[in-house]
């Protein structure tokens, strides 16, 4: 290998190819570390009146029901059972929905 070939010179003149390091830093720097914008909706648009205003944070953690209590239908081995209201409260780890059934209702279902 000849020394013209290692520092890149061009057309065997003294001119060597340059690099402008911040456009490639720049660059990198988008591609390595993407920032995360959360998304945030104001209920507020939703009423006129501001005691009125839901409480949407449920929905900004990616749960789509909040706690509470809901008419469900109730399936056991594909076989419809009832339809009837059930309380729901956040599971012990609190990354999703859980129904509340007594006793009494898991015996009655069967």
């Amino acid at each position: 290998l000849s020394d013209k070939s290692l520092t890149g010179s061009a057309g065997g003149g003294n001119n060597r190819m340059k690099f402008n390091i911040l456009p490639l830093a720049f660059f990198i720097g988008i591609i390595v570390s993407p920032a995360r914008a959360e998304l945030y909706f104001n209920p507020r648009f939703l009423s006129d009146d501001p005691e009125a205003v839901a409480d949407l944070s449920a929905f900004t953690q990616g749960q789509e029901l909040p706690p509470g209590v809901y008419r469900v239908d109730i399936y056991l081995n594909d076989t419809y059972i009832s339809t009837r209201d059930v309380q729901f409260q956040m599971s012990q780890d609190g990354k999703q929905l859980a129904p509340c059934l007594s006793p009494e209702h898991m015996s009655a279902m069967g």
